[in-house]
């Protein structure tokens, strides 16, 4: 697996994690997510990786938006 595929999987991993991360958020957390913010308890660890970090937020929204809760 060469670097860009690795990043490639790494995002989408986070994606997934950010969708099933959502459902177990209180309202206030998912309020927050729907005007495009994240809140920092919700984050993963600094040592995940900024393409896990960042695919993790991505799935977040993409949850919010199939909720019908995105407003951004």
């Amino acid at each position: 697996m060469n670097k860009a595929q690795e990043k490639e999987t790494l995002k989408e991993i986070g994606r997934s994690m950010g969708c099933v991360a959502y459902k177990n958020l209180d309202d206030k957390q998912k309020a927050i997510i729907a005007f495009g913010m994240t809140p920092v308890e919700v984050m993963p660890e600094e040592g995940c990786g900024e393409d896990y970090r960042k695919g993790f937020v991505l799935g977040l929204m993409d949850a919010a938006k199939a909720a019908g809760k995105m407003v951004a």
